[in-house]
């Protein structure tokens, strides 16, 4: 396994699982966890990937996460990348290449901020066209829990502790952040640490995953599919995508199109491969293909210091 492979590899365990151990991963690899500890570093180091908590947005009870794609007007595409990271609302935006210009993720309180939120981007000037859509249910990585998993205590999990709180803030910036210093900056035991995680992961409230970064990612291409579906025909088509290995994250959504997925790919031909599997799916309208240029904005953590916020 050549270098570029080996990286690859393990940028695709951990966009399943951010918080893998490098004996983990080493195991899984069949190689050193001294390789494994080098190479993970060097992708970290060198910004290749992002290692992030994100809250499980089905199990949010006081917000909503979404997603805006924005068309533009010719030339006009960098200065409204300087208007759109200046919304609080929107904790990632990226320069894509698709029928779109800018893909971005939202996070607001409640329905109501929708209207506003949408307001606020059209009245940048240069920009021609918004799609909005809405998380309906996540279908495949959340930390590994498939669309047709039920999830048992839900009701009885009640409102985060303090302790949980600090916990997903530091997660948020760095996912992979070891437990010892995260029991040193917050005055508590290692084990204490380790149970809260734990806890957090077990009861679907955070997922911890690696975010690849296009600008800088050598092994592999990442990109994204949307996919519009006959009335009625989203359940079976849901199941044929969790069954298409590339696609590494798939989400059910609510808007113009039925599903979101992200796929990360050795090659070109790997896309074309992926684009042929969803095409032999019965059911399916249309899709749109988009590739990402740059990351303008990218600050997850801010999600959970809104979500523990009261005001």
């Amino acid at each position: 396994m050549d270098r570029h492979e080996l990286d690859f590899n393990i940028t695709r365990l951990l966009c399943q699982n951010g918080r893998a151990s490098n004996r983990q991963l080493a195991d899984t690899l069949g190689v050193s966890e001294t390789l494994i500890r080098n190479r993970v570093q060097r992708l970290l180091n060198e910004e290749h990937i992002h290692v992030v908590a994100f809250p499980n947005s089905s199990k949010l009870k006081n917000g909503i996460t979404g997603n805006i794609r924005i068309k533009t007007e010719p030339e006009k595409s960098t200065i409204i990348g300087r208007q759109l990271r200046k919304i609080k609302a929107l904790w990632y935006i990226a320069r894509i290449i698709g029928p779109y210009d800018f893909d971005c993720e939202f996070f607001i309180r409640s329905q109501q901020e929708i209207g506003p939120l949408r307001d606020q981007i059209e009245k940048i000037e240069g920009v021609a066209l918004l799609n909005l859509s809405l998380l309906v249910r996540y279908l495949k990585n959340f930390m590994g829990f498939g669309l047709f998993d039920s999830p048992e205590g839900d009701e009885s999990n009640g409102k985060a502790k303090e302790l949980d709180h600090k916990i997903q803030r530091i997660l948020g910036i760095n996912g992979r952040t070891p437990t010892k210093v995260i029991a040193r900056k917050l005055g508590v035991s290692e084990t204490t640490i380790r149970m809260h995680v734990q806890n957090l992961i077990d009861d679907r409230h955070l997922q911890i995953v690696a975010m690849p970064n296009p600008q800088k990612l050598e092994a592999g291409i990442t990109g994204n599919i949307r996919i519009k579906a006959k009335a009625g025909k989203t359940e079976a088509i849901g199941k044929c995508l969790k069954q298409i290995d590339m696609l590494w994250y798939i989400a059910q959504i609510q808007g113009n199109d039925d599903f979101e997925a992200e796929f990360l790919v050795k090659s070109h031909q790997d896309i074309v491969n992926v684009l042929y599997e969803i095409e032999k799916i019965q059911g399916i309208v249309h899709k749109d293909l988009s590739l990402p240029l740059s990351t303008i904005k990218h600050d997850p953590a801010s999600i959970i210091t809104r979500i523990n916020s009261d005001t």
